[in-house]
């Protein structure tokens, strides 16, 4: 059975990424964009 993995990205995430960039979060936002699509 394969399991899916589910993101919820919370907006004072969102923000904070946006006003504090650094190379861990790029990368963590990076990777939920590419590889992870809305299913609403």
């Amino acid at each position: 059975m394969k399991s899916n993995m589910r993101i919820m990205v919370d907006t004072n995430v969102l923000i904070s990424a946006i006003l504090f960039p650094n190379t861990q979060m790029d990368e963590i936002m990076k990777i939920i964009v590419e590889k992870h699509r809305y299913k609403g």
